[in-house]
């Protein structure tokens, strides 16, 4: 009878679902009553200096599916564009963003010759994470932070979560990403941060954790991240903000790129932290290309990263291949992507003793791994059908399956295969030029058959709907919501509403204020409901009560640009305040045989701070970009610092020209973390080991393109500089010193 009730579920469910598909449609379809004339937007973009043409720009109609990318002559053509008046927003990593209106005439070309001026700074970015659309980065009401291309490439990035330690805001405690202290140490299950690409989700099913190395970091064009509660438009997770990958478009001149790194784990001040007297390497290749061929656009690529590790069972060996096609046609764009990663990787948990650091603990069996994979498939369609309604419907799968090679009768065997189904159907309407509307339907299937889970199933549907209105030009009102219905078949069904509003006002060209308050939620995942299983010294039980986190996010920020001293600054504030609700923790729960961990809502905590950004180039040739964040991270429910956080970060950049060189040094500082459980002690020695965070990079560059006809760049790069020791996660060396020489040539 109780299975008869699932499926009985599942059932109407699914078909609860695409009934209100078809709704929504229909009045999609009844909005469209007449297309509208045609027309082409073509021109050209050029250097205004030296009339260079400019290959890459991006060239958008604001509020608008349109959009093109200037090839080898600086040319672009965006074709069947409805008859009309648009704001046109072209931008080039490097060079000022240029903001102008059209009017598209009937059945003939606009044609515009564009110069963009270099850029000494970077600002005023084209965001898409914010609120579903395109906007510039001054007119949305929260708080987002840009990492371009060319930021990733110079500090040599081989993978996303090494980019995103340099985020203002953004704490890595271990794989386990944290915006403005909204998540500690969890065990790497149960993200509070929504992670996507290209708008499609990508947190595991299982766990609801990012696998980084899921996508090549090479086919990546920027990545932006939203701070504070995102779940009135992304739903569960979004408690602490939203990471978005954005890939790259490809234009009309080939792109064929390399890139070649190898390098050394320096040898430990502490002999008897050299556990061997061999070279110890981590090394990798990148290969990408892409190039649009008239309406068909082609991207593929395949990297590979090998890395014996500064420590002793932590090695490594990781490869992926990627593929995306996109149609480009009059009315419709269709994109269909792929990506395949595996990783097979030793299975260190933590240390032997902070004497014995780089050891993993004794009578470890070394001769265990674990073999994982991650596939990615989905499919985009963008159908346009008035100059500003067009809809988007997105499809597609993320799949991990995870194994240790020990015999599946053994009680340490672990295995996972999850897949998580993603489908949205999402309508961007400008209604009036003052008045637009972002409505969808959204619906999510988590999939688990693991031995150390079950066989689960997870549901969520979800409509959102959100308007922007511009009463008068320099102010923007945003106001939204998104109802989440959860369901964990054979669990209570749990209904979460997530509201929000939001205030941008632009003062004046380079001053901008902003202000939001928004709701986030997070369903217990899969792994925190259901694990139970015995794990290096730990037993892990089940928790199947365990209800969703819940949070309030309220912030108050500024930005400005401006000049002083002839010199160019731009300047970034914030003040923030999260009020956090029914948080789940790992915790240590006494059974009369032994002492387990268990998954528990226990936390009502209170996070406040303040976050500050400056970039300037200082004496016109000394680029400096610097952040500051404070922050009290409170525990209401045992009146203490939450545990795992830090109060203060302090992240640096310098940029240093010499002549055919160029330097960047990096600088990170966290404080040190205050409190973590005294309970890890019972297992992991030294796990109270912990210390402020002072970390060194240091990267030097020579260009050839600008002295010989070879399109490469050279860099010597020293990561932790200083090989100063500490600890992101208890029991656990940070990465020590690492050298590296890295070739990356464009064909």
């Amino acid at each position: 009878m109780k299975a008869m009730k699932k499926i009985n579920f599942e059932n109407n469910f699914l078909t609860n679902k695409f009934s209100l598909i078809l709704i929504l449609l229909l009045i999609i379809a009844n909005t469209n009553a007449k297309s509208l004339e045609k027309g082409y937007f073509a021109g050209k973009v050029f250097d205004e200096k030296s009339n260079a043409p400019l290959t890459g720009a991006s060239i958008k109609l604001e509020g608008t599916a349109f959009g093109s990318v200037s090839g080898k002559q600086g040319k672009f053509i965006i074709k069947a564009v409805p008859v009309g008046s648009y704001n046109v927003i072209i931008s080039l990593i490097g060079y000022e963003l240029k903001k102008f209106k059209i009017v598209i005439p009937a059945r003939d070309t606009f044609f515009v010759e564009v110069g963009l001026k270099e850029q000494a700074i970077q600002t005023n970015e084209i965001v898409v994470s914010a609120n579903k659309r395109v906007q510039a980065v001054q007119d949305v009401p929260i708080s987002i932070s840009v990492i371009d291309s060319k930021s990733i490439s110079a500090r040599n990035n081989i993978l996303v979560d090494e980019a995103l330690r340099y985020v203002p805001g953004i704490k890595m405690n271990g794989d386990q990403v944290s915006i403005r202290g909204s998540s500690g140490f969890a065990f790497g299950v149960g993200s509070r941060v929504a992670y996507l690409l290209d708008g499609f989700p990508l947190l595991s099913g299982d766990n609801g954790d990012q696998k980084y190395d899921a996508i090549p970091i090479f086919n990546i064009d920027k990545i932006e991240v939203v701070k504070g509660a995102g779940s009135a438009l992304y739903g569960t997770g979004a408690i602490g903000g939203v990471i978005n990958l954005i890939t790259k478009e490809p234009s009309t001149s080939r792109d064929l790129r390399l890139r070649l790194f190898s390098g050394i784990w320096t040898r430990q001040a502490y002999e008897q932290w050299n556990w061997t007297d061999q070279m110890l390497m981590k090394s990798g290749a990148d290969l990408a290309f892409a190039q649009k061929f008239g309406n068909l656009g082609v991207m593929a690529s395949a990297s590979l990263i090998k890395d014996d590790s500064y420590i002793k069972y932590n090695d490594s060996f990781k490869w992926n291949v990627f593929g995306k096609l996109i149609f480009d046609l009059d009315k419709v764009k269709l994109s269909l992507l792929g990506s395949y990663a595996a990783d097979d990787h030793a299975d260190w948990v933590y240390w032997n003793s902070l004497d014995s650091a780089t050891l993993p603990p004794t009578n470890t069996d070394l001769s265990v791994r674990i073999h994982s994979n991650k596939l990615t498939a989905f499919a985009e369609m963008k159908y346009i059908f008035t100059r500003g309604i067009f809809l988007i419907v997105r499809t597609g799968l993320f799949r991990t399956y995870v194994e240790n090679t020990l015999d599946p009768l053994d009680p340490g065997y672990r295995q996972s295969d999850a897949i998580s189904s993603n489908s949205e159907v999402l309508l961007n309407s400008m209604l009036s030029d003052n008045l637009a509307l972002t409505s969808g339907l959204n619906f999510q299937m988590n999939l688990v058959d693991a031995v150390i889970y079950g066989k689960k199933t997870q549901l969520f549907l979800a409509p959102y709907l959100q308007a922007e209105y511009t009463p008068m030009t320099p102010l923007i009102i945003t106001a939204g919501a998104r109802l989440d219905i959860e369901n964990t078949i054979g669990e209570k069904e749990k209904l979460e509403v997530s509201p929000k509003i939001g205030l941008s006002y632009k003062l004046t060209d380079n001053i901008a204020f902003r202000g939001s308050l928004g709701r986030g939620f997070r369903a217990p995942t899969v792994a925190e409901r259901f694990i139970f299983t015995r794990y290096s010294g730990f037993t892990v039980e089940p928790n199947p009560e365990l209800i969703p986190e819940r949070s309030w996010s309220f912030e108050l920020g500024a930005n400005a640009d401006f000049t002083f001293l002839k010199m160019p600054f731009q300047f970034d504030f914030a003040i923030y305040q999260n009020e956090l609700y029914d948080l789940i923790e790992p915790t240590f729960v006494q059974n009369p045989t032994s002492l387990n961990i268990k998954f528990q809502n226990i936390t009502r905590a209170r996070i406040r701070g303040v976050e500050l950004g400056l970039r300037a180039l200082l004496f016109n040739w000394l680029g400096l970009e610097t952040s500051f964040s404070a922050m009290e991270p409170k525990d209401l429910t045992l009146n203490e610092t939450l545990k795992f956080r830090s109060k203060f970060m302090w992240y640096s950049k310098l940029t240093i020209p010499l002549q055919i060189f160029d330097l960047q040094i990096d600088y990170r500082f966290l404080s040190k973390v205050e409190t973590i459980d005294e309970r890890l002690g019972l297992q992991i020695r030294n796990y109270d080991a912990r210390v402020p965070i002072h970390v060194v990079d240091l990267h030097l560059f020579l260009n050839l393109k600008k002295f010989t006809a070879l399109n490469m760049r050279v860099s010597l790069n020293a990561k932790n500089l200083l090989n100063y020791y500490y600890t992101e996660m208890p029991g656990n060396l940070a990465p020590t010193r690492f050298l590296s020489l890295q070739i990356e040539n464009s064909f």
